[in-house]
């Protein structure tokens, strides 16, 4: 149902809003005339059925004079109330009848009133109803015993007002009802009133009724609002460049700009790819001309003019492999494959450690987990220690690389290379390598980051800057993240990078 009434509705943005605001007016115009058409209309037969009781009270007179009248008298239709008379009380299921002792002049009459349902204001019709204008005398009571009215020392209250208050009390309950006046004969005249004791939407009702029609409102709303709101949230993203992921039902104005959006990824793609091409083409170009002048150093024969020819070459020759080596991470053909980190690690250090480098490595990374507190005493922390083997999906050889620059870096600028392995108690496991150096200035950090920057002990050593920023690179294609820290026990390299959960 919702996606037939969604695919009627206007594609565009601004259309849709038009005619949710249209929707949304014409439902609170149309639940506003209801409700007031509805108090209108009550207030004007409530005020209809006080202003008749004269007529009441003529068509109860009228049957009640004489000691038989004829059935003519008692049968017909005085505006709002059609009467007539029946030969008995009808007894009827489901209804319920309040009894009624009416004096009308000096006479003590036996009624009844009919309602389809329970009344909801039964006060009305009960006897002692206190009224500026009727005084403290009951209008019809039915515990009332009779008495001489005109000898009395109030003046006596007319019919006309005694019928307009009972023909009033009956129509205030918002309920159809019938009143039945017993005759002398022991027949029966029954009055009703299709105009004004009638069922009716009652101010209460109409209260609710306001607020059931505000709540569809907004229920049936929120569907269509939903389709404005989600696909935009998707774009928000970044990542939802599929017409697909957008839904069926998105706005044009959302389709428009994922286009627009898919289309400069493609454009920046395109310009990222050709100037990768260019300087892929021209670092290739150079290294042959490099090969041959270093060839050609051999031949000068003044020593010292040989070996700066031979440093300057060497320093360029870095410079043209590395930028090829760097500019190879986008062109890598290497497939992804679930392997453990720890095992990786280990094959690495040992490698160094064959070549007597000071490369350690611990995959017990203690976690801190708080502890829970008592009456007695704070939460104490508790720290666990567990084998880490850090299973992961990615390129092997690739990581293996990134770790190889980051140790190689620690050896150069620190004392040592010491690795950790363990994770953060989340999705991510964490690879810390700590120097034991130096550190690195504050300020230099992020710069160090960059292709071909180094930091200011740069200079004493040998390198073209690209260490870091492969690694970096490698790590950002992992989905993960590489963070320097300065510490007590050198510069702190951090590497988080996503598990893969698994049940073994």
């Amino acid at each position: 149902m919702w996606q037939f009434i969604l695919s009627n509705f206007p594609r565009s943005l601004s259309s849709r809003i038009a005619t949710m605001l249209s929707l949304a007016f014409l439902a609170g115009m149309f639940t506003t005339w209801i409700v007031v058409h509805s108090y209108l209309t009550r207030r004007t037969e409530i005020s209809i059925a006080e202003m008749t009781g004269a007529h009441l009270s003529q068509v109860i007179e009228r049957c009640l004079s004489g000691t038989n009248p004829s059935r003519a008298e008692c049968n017909g239709e005085e505006k709002p109330y059609i009467f007539r008379e029946i030969d008995q009380f009808p007894q009827q299921e489901n209804e319920f009848v309040t009894p009624l002792i009416l004096i009308l002049n000096d006479m003590r009459i036996r009624a009844a009133v009919r309602f389809r349902d329970v009344p909801p204001l039964p006060g009305l019709l009960s006897a002692k109803r206190h009224s500026s204008g009727l005084q403290e005398d009951s209008i019809y009571d039915p515990t009332a015993e009779f008495q001489g009215i005109s000898g009395s020392s109030k003046d006596p209250i007319r019919a006309a007002v005694r019928m307009a208050s009972l023909s009033l009390a009956i129509a205030r309950q918002d309920i159809d009802a019938q009143l039945y006046i017993f005759l002398q004969n022991d027949h029966v005249l029954e009055i009703t009133s299709p105009q004004l004791w009638r069922a009716r939407i009652s101010e209460t009702q109409g209260a609710f009724i306001t607020l059931f029609i505000a709540v569809l409102t907004l229920s049936i709303s929120f569907p269509f609002a939903s389709t404005l709101m989600v696909p935009f949230r998707k774009l928000s993203n970044g990542t939802q460049f599929t017409r697909k992921t957008l839904g069926r039902f998105a706005p044009t104005e959302a389709i428009a700009i994922q286009d627009n959006m898919r289309e400069l990824v493609k454009r920046f793609d395109r310009d990222r790819e050709r100037q990768l091409l260019g300087l892929a083409a021209i670092s290739h170009d150079l290294r042959t001309p490099v090969t041959r002048m270093l060839l050609r150093t051999e031949m000068i024969r003044e020593e010292e003019i040989r070996d700066r020819f031979a440093n300057d070459l060497e320093t360029i020759h870095d410079l043209v492999e590395g930028a090829l080596d760097f500019l190879s991470l986008h062109k890598n053909t290497e497939e992804r494959h679930r392997f453990s980190l720890s095992s990786l690690i280990t094959s690495l250090c040992d490698d160094y450690q064959d070549m007597d480098k000071d490369v350690s490595f611990d995959s017990t990374l203690p976690i801190e987990i708080e502890g829970v507190a008592s009456v007695f005493s704070v939460a104490p922390s508790i720290e666990l220690s567990t084998q880490t083997r850090g299973f992961m999906i990615g390129k092997p050889k690739q990581l293996r690389r990134a770790l190889s620059n980051i140790i190689d870096n620690s050896l150069k600028y620190g004392k040592y290379a010491k690795v950790f392995l363990g994770y953060d108690g989340s999705e991510q496991t964490v690879i810390t390598i700590v120097d034991g150096g130096k550190g690195i200035p504050s300020d230099q950090i992020e710069k160090v980051m960059l292709p071909f920057e180094r930091g200011n002990e740069g200079h004493k050593t040998k390198g073209v800057g690209l260490g870091l920023s492969i690694a970096n690179e490698i790590i950002r294609n992992h989905r993960g993240e590489l963070t320097l820290i300065n510490s007590n026990e050198g510069l702190r390299v951090e590497i988080t990078l996503p598990r893969d959960i698994f049940t073994s």
